[in-house]
């Protein structure tokens, strides 16, 4: 078009629609078939990012995926104890 705003908005409307994407959809997405919030996963990719790296960010879904199994069943175990039923 001869003029510097047509590209400018081309790469503000590519810059706009792929912070969506990382930011918002794909953890959304990920939450549904892995059963996290969106927020935990974006937490736990930070988090594998920042101590591992590259290997880090792969591996940080299905760490925390586990994670939460592993919690979910030491919860169950923990409100199905003795301790826990007793009365004070």
């Amino acid at each position: 078009f001869g003029d510097p705003w047509h590209p400018l908005a081309v790469l503000a409307l590519y810059g706009a629609t792929q912070a969506f994407e990382g930011l918002y959809l794909t953890p959304k997405i990920m939450g549904n078939s892995v059963g996290l919030h969106p927020v935990a996963i974006m937490m736990a990719v930070f988090i594998g990012g920042l101590l591992l790296g590259f290997v880090g960010v792969i591996v940080a879904v299905p760490t925390a995926a586990v994670l939460k199994v592993f919690a979910k069943h030491l919860e169950n175990a923990y409100r199905s104890s003795d301790f826990f039923k007793k009365e004070i």
